[in-house]
């Protein structure tokens, strides 16, 4: 499990910037989170306060 906090960790919302490519958000949240592994079929995402990503909601 990968719990993002994104309005304590503002850092966080560069890997919701560009475009909605999971694999490159995947890899972002990886290089700017110290611990989070990815493992695929097996990783919850939790994103927390999400509303604080402007930019990602006004283009979903």
């Amino acid at each position: 499990m990968i719990y993002l906090d994104l309005r304590a960790n503002a850092a966080v919302h560069k890997a919701f910037e560009g475009d909605f490519d999971v694999d490159q958000m995947i890899l972002a949240i990886t290089s700017l989170v110290p611990g989070a592994r990815f493992v695929p079929k097996k990783t919850l995402l939790i994103l927390d306060e999400i509303q604080d990503c402007a930019k990602r909601l006004a283009r979903a």
